[in-house]
C-alpha cells in the first residue's frame, strides 16, 4: 500500500462507512488495513490489489480482526447477495468488469487484495483457517466490505484475481445467494496470450499454478512430471500454462455444480468480444443490474476501443487478432505438441468434476 501513517480505528468506524475500503488482511499482527478512497478511484483503476494507490488521505486505518468479527456479528446483512465475475486470466473480465460499472447503477470492484489475502490463509491452513468460527464469519465479512454501495440504489460487482479460484467453494459457501458469470477462454487461445505476454505473463502462470497445486495436491505428481520430462523450456511452459487452465476450469465445474438456483452464465472472450451487446445484456440479466440498452450502447461505445487495463492505450481488435497469429506461427509446433498432450494426457486421466 503507498501509504505512510497506520492509526487504529474501532471496527464500527470502517466497517460501517463506504469511504473506508478494505484494502488488506494481516494475519501476523491480526489486523483489518483499511483506506479511505472515493468511488471514482475505486471505478477507474484496473486493479485495486495494492498495486495502484486508494487512499486519499495516506493513512491506513487498521482495526483488530477479532474485535471487528465481533461488532460484525451482530450487524451483518444475513441477506446479503453478491455478484461475481470468475475468471481465467487474459479472458476480457477487466473490460466486462469495466463495462458494467455505471455510476448510481453499478459499481466494480476490479480484484480486491482481501480476497486474495482469504486465498493465501487458506492455502497456508493458517489458525483463522482452521478455527471454522472465524473463518466463515471472516469470509462473509470480507466479502461484504469489498461490495459496499456508494448510492442507494446502486449495486455492486466483484471481480476476483483468479488467485481466489481456489477459494471459490468458501465463497459460494458464505454466500447461498450468490450469482457468477463465469469468463472462460479455450486452451489454445489461453496458450498464445501467455505465451504473447513473454517473461511476466509466464511468471504469473507459474506463480499462479503453484499456488493452486498447494490447494489441489491432485495435480502435484502431473506438474512433477513435466518438471522432470526432457523438453525444451517452451514446451514445458506450455504444458504448466495447460495444467493452469484445466485446474481452473475444474475449480468452474465444481462451483457451477454446487449452484442450485443455476445464477451464473459462463461467457466466453470470444463471444464477449464478437457479440458485445447479447454478452453485456445477459451478464446484466443473471446478475440483475438492470442496465438498460441504451447503457449496454454507451458503455460499448467507451470501453470496448480502450485497453481495458491502461487508460492511455486504444485497443483495436484487428491488430490485437494479428499479433495472436503471428504468436501462433511462431509457436506452431510448441502448441500443437502441447495441446496434444493436453488431449491424451489430462481429459482423460483427470475428468472434471459434474457440469451442471
Amino acid at each position: 500500500m503507498l501509504t505512510s501513517n497506520i492509526k487504529q480505528v474501532s471496527p464500527e468506524m470502517v466497517l460501517d462507512d463506504v469511504q473506508f475500503f478494505l484494502q488488506q488482511i494481516d494475519p501476523i499482527l491480526g489486523t483489518l488495513n483499511f483506506v479511505k478512497t472515493t468511488r471514482k478511484l475505486i471505478s477507474s483503476l484496473a486493479f485495486i490489489d495494492g498495486r495502484s494507490n486508494l487512499s486519499i488521505d495516506g493513512i491506513i486505518y487498521s482495526t483488530n480482526i477479532n474485535a471487528a468479527l465481533s461488532y460484525f456479528t451482530h450487524k451483518a446483512d444475513k441477506n446479503y447477495s453478491s455478484r461475481f465475475i470468475h475468471h481465467m486470466s487474459f479472458c476480457g473480465s477487466t473490460l466486462l468488469a469495466r463495462s458494467c460499472d455505471i455510476i448510481n447503477k453499478v459499481i466494480s470492484y476490479k480484484e480486491p487484495q482481501a480476497l486474495i489475502d482469504l486465498a493465501k490463509l487458506k492455502v497456508e491452513q493458517h489458525m483463522y483457517y482452521d478455527n471454522q468460527d472465524i473463518w466463515q464469519p471472516l469470509v462473509k465479512l470480507v466479502i461484504q466490505q469489498v461490495q459496499k454501495s456508494w448510492s442507494v440504489n446502486e449495486v455492486s460487482l466483484i471481480k476476483p484475481s483468479n488467485w481466489v479460484n481456489s477459494i471459490l467453494p468458501d465463497l459460494h459457501e458464505a454466500n447461498k445467494h450468490s450469482k457468477a458469470i463465469f469468463m472462460t477462454i479455450c486452451p489454445n487461445r489461453f496458450l498464445i496470450a501467455v505465451l504473447r505476454g513473454g517473461k511476466d505473463r509466464i511468471t504469473y502462470i507459474y506463480n499462479l499454478l503453484f499456488h493452486l497445486k498447494r490447494q489441489y495436491p491432485e495435480f502435484t505428481d502431473l506438474i512433477n512430471s513435466v518438471e522432470s520430462a526432457k523438453l525444451d523450456i517452451i514446451d514445458k511452459v506450455a504444458r504448466m500454462t495447460l495444467i493452469t487452465h484445466y485446474i481452473q476450469s475444474e475449480l468452474f465445474a465444481r462451483a457451477k455444480s454446487n449452484k442450485i438456483n443455476h445464477d451464473y452464465f459462463e461467457l466466453s472472450y470470444d463471444n464477449l468480444l464478437t457479440n458485445p451487446s447479447e454478452s453485456l445484456l445477459k451478464v446484466s440479466q443473471v446478475l440483475k443490474l438492470n442496465i438498460n440498452q441504451r447503457s449496454i450502447a454507451d458503455n460499448i461505445s467507451r470501453t470496448f476501443n480502450q485497453h481495458a487495463k491502461h487508460d492511455n492505450y486504444q485497443f483495436n481488435k484487428a491488430k490485437g487478432l494479428e499479433i495472436d497469429s503471428k504468436v501462433e506461427h511462431e509457436y506452431k509446433a510448441c502448441i500443437f505438441s502441447a495441446l496434444n498432450w493436453y488431449e491424451q494426457k489430462i481429459s482423460p486421466n483427470y475428468p472434471l468434476a459434474k457440469r451442471a
